[in-house]
């Protein structure tokens, strides 16, 4: 409508309430906008009339009190209200006055799926249906425990079926040649191990038989902590971050699909692999790899690997810090790489990092406080940018606030606090129309059997 100008700021509902009203008093001739926090009003006979923004909040705290109360403002604003297209905007104005409140009030309305030592979530979807699997990575006794897959029942996510891992850190799901497959990293070999193994470890290929999940391949890993899979000249690949064998500098496993199954095709010196990422920038493609640890040391170099039409190169060294994972995301042309600093040697309180692309190599762009951070997860809502960071442990509690950044234009800012225990991995989706965002709670500071959450996006915030 063009007598309405929406105000971004938190007091938005208010705005769009004030809107109805006083068109309705200047004649629905007259021209409504923002100046800074206060409200602008044209009259039709000309002069400007303005509403601070304390106004604005007082009358947010005055509607607020409580959902029905406030419903029963705004019932008798509809009932003075004649103009049907103003009507509609009051109606508009209670559904974000809803999400507003409860944003402010950090209701947490989420859904919550028991889990045990959970390390990663990853949803898919097969023939319309939405999945979920979780990699459980251990329970208090041993890391001898099945991992699970969730599917959406049309409410909830109810089990849908149990799969034997091993210490298990990762799942991912591709689609090849038309058939749907997950594969997981097994991390540990022996279902007790409380040290690292020294022993190669099975991870497992498994592909949809049209009902469920089957084996398909064992891969021999050595503490494999994540997997990549990418697509390069029409042909198919996955790369393993492998953690350790008898020393935490051990390499990386490409491997190459020839028909039937995956079979080695470059391996890659890493330190203490932890994840890969695939990313492609003017048709060239790159692979980057989060090195957490030489032996000893935990200030280590991540290192970019850039496609020469035959193998993978290196191609750049970037410092951080036990980084555990690196997310891409592209933003208005622009490419960003940012990674999860989890450990400085001597605190977990640091800062992540984001990359910026220059056009020749990556360049720090933007520095962010993270509190032992595991993971990014990048993802876009009605056109806005926005990151939230696995926030995993401070060096004494597990039980920490997760935080989503929002893209102002230049940079990230602060959006909201999520409370979180030991959070390891976030996943964002989309079914229905409606974001999720998933959240992988790995342990409390008791025990590994603590709910993880699926979060809803109100229009505000999630909730």
């Amino acid at each position: 409508n063009d007598h309405v100008v929406y105000h971004p700021h938190r007091s938005h509902a208010v705005l769009v309430l004030l809107t109805c009203m006083l068109r309705r008093a200047i004649g629905g001739r007259g021209a409504v906008g923002v100046a800074g926090n206060d409200l602008r009003l044209v009259p039709p006979t000309g002069g400007t009339i303005m509403v601070g923004e304390y106004d604005l909040l007082a009358t947010l705290d005055r509607l607020s009190t409580t959902i029905s109360h406030r419903a029963s403002e705004i019932d008798t604003l509809l009932a003075k209200i004649s103009d049907q297209q103003a009507a509609i905007f009051a109606q508009e104005a209670l559904f974000t006055l809803n999400s507003s409140l409860q944003c402010r009030a950090g209701l947490d309305l989420a859904l919550r799926i028991a889990t045990t030592g959970a390390f990663d979530w990853e949803h898919f979807v097969i023939n319309d249906a939405h999945y979920l699997v979780v990699a459980y990575h251990r329970n208090d006794t041993s890391f001898d425990v099945t991992s699970e897959v969730f599917k959406w029942d049309g409410s909830r996510f109810v089990s849908f079926q149990l799969i034997p891992t091993q210490a298990a850190t990762d799942w991912e799901y591709f689609e090849m040649d038309g058939m749907h497959y997950l594969v997981v990293a097994n991390q540990f070999r022996n279902a007790t191990q409380l040290t690292h193994s020294t022993q190669p470890t099975q991870s497992q290929l498994l592909k949809w038989s049209g009902t469920r999940f089957v084996s398909a391949q064992l891969i021999s890993t050595k503490g494999a902590s994540d997997w990549e899979y990418f697509e390069m000249d029409g042909k198919h690949y996955l790369v393993v971050a492998n953690l350790f064998s008898s020393t935490f500098q051990v390499s990386s496993e490409v491997f190459q699909w020839n028909g039937t199954h995956f079979v080695t095709f470059q391996l890659i010196p890493t330190k203490g692999a932890i994840g890969w990422t695939h990313l492609t920038i003017d048709d060239t493609h790159y692979l980057i790899v989060a090195n957490s640890r030489a032996n000893k040391t935990r200030l280590v170099d991540s290192e970019l690997f850039k496609w020469n039409g035959t193998q993978l190169v290196s191609f750049q060294l970037i410092p951080t810090k036990s980084s555990l994972q690196w997310e891409h995301f592209v933003i208005d042309g622009t490419h960003y790489l940012a990674v999860a600093n989890w450990y400085n040697g001597s605190s977990h309180l640091m800062d992540s990092e984001i990359l910026k692309w220059n056009g020749a190599q990556f360049e720090s762009f933007q520095l962010i406080p993270t509190v032992g951070a595991c993971n990014w997860e990048h993802f876009a809502i009605d056109g806005t940018d926005y990151l939230v960071v696995a926030n995993h442990f401070n060096g004494s509690n597990y039980q920490l606030d997760s935080e989503i950044f929002k893209w102002d234009g230049t940079r990230f800012v602060s959006f909201q606090l999520i409370p979180t225990n030991g959070a390891i991995d976030w996943l964002h989706f989309v079914l229905d129309s409606v974001h999720y965002l998933a959240v992988a709670n790995f342990r409390s500071n008791t025990n590994h059997s603590t709910d993880s959450k699926v979060f809803t996006w109100n229009g505000a915030c999630f909730v």
